[in-house]
């Protein structure tokens, strides 16, 4: 926009996203032209200036939300690393392909990682990452119970089943509702030592006729043995969840108060009870 050799104004505008240059004319009628133009720009400015304003106030009153939602994005971030994610072309989450279990290749590897390959170990170690595996093959609790369970059944499918199915119903009752780590912990001793106890009991009951004294000695000593780590295990049991107990009387105190020692109440000497007694009224 301008005077051309100061006798003709002209304007720039975009026509079919091309700029060409129209002239207005001169005299009157390119003044009026030149000042309604300053008076559009003029109106344009302020109003880019009024949308700046309003612009830095929404990000200074958005910046605390900025700041919550950089937090919340890298905690999502670190919980989708933690649980197997990576970012598919720097955009998209998704989870890492792992292992099929039961495939033929799991099976040679296990085979494999059985025999003493150490060139599966890096194999073995994604494998494991399945929690599924780590039930099945790392499971000790499990593998001493089968121990205890295969000469009491064997063959017997049906007495096999039954047994684990019994020692099942037992971990249920005894973790109740929400129970801690340390009473799971302190609950798979119980079942395993209830276990141990029956199974020597079987073991006295089923040969006590033509049994040597020696022998016999032998089994009644395993058997009392097993009877007190059951009974260890329980008391200990007990323990944890009596200490767990103040804990929740604390929480469950009305108005959520502290409670409190009631006072003891005072005990008076033989020579202030004649003090007050000799006092006169």
């Amino acid at each position: 926009m301008g005077w051309d050799q100061g006798r003709y104004y002209s304007r720039s505008k975009r026509v079919n996203g091309r700029v060409v240059r129209e002239y207005v004319g001169g005299g009157e009628l390119g003044q009026l032209a030149a000042e309604f133009d300053a008076l559009k720009r003029e109106e344009r400015e302020a109003e880019r200036a009024a949308e700046r304003a309003r612009r830095a106030t929404i990000a200074e009153r958005d910046a605390p939300l900025d700041d919550l939602d950089e937090l919340a994005t890298q905690k999502a971030e670190a919980a989708l690393v933690a649980t197997g994610h990576h970012k598919h072309n720097y955009c998209v989450w998704r989870r890492k392909r792992r292992m099929n279990v039961n495939g033929e290749e799991t099976r040679s590897l296990i085979k494999r990682a059985r025999s003493g390959d150490e060139t599966t170990v890096e194999q073995v170690r994604e494998l494991l990452l399945v929690p599924v595996v780590i039930e099945k093959m790392g499971n000790l609790a499990r593998r001493a119970e089968m121990a205890y369970i295969w000469p009491i059944a064997g063959d017997d499918i049906i007495e096999r089943e039954a047994i684990k199915a019994k020692l099942d119903e037992m971990r249920k009752e005894l973790h109740g509702e929400n129970p801690t780590p340390i009473e799971r912990l302190l609950v798979e001793r119980v079942v395993a030592c209830w276990l141990q106890v029956k199974d020597a009991d079987y073991l006295v009951a089923s040969q006590k006729d033509g049994m040597q004294v020696h022998q016999a000695d032998y089994n009644q000593r395993r058997q009392d043995s097993a009877h007190k780590r059951y009974l260890n295990a329980i008391k200990a049991l007990a323990v944890v969840r009596k200490l767990a107990v103040p804990f929740l009387q604390h929480n469950l105190t009305p108005g959520n108060r502290t409670p409190t020692t009631p006072k003891r109440r005072r005990r008076f000497r033989p020579c202030e009870v004649s003090r007050l007694v000799a006092r006169p009224e």
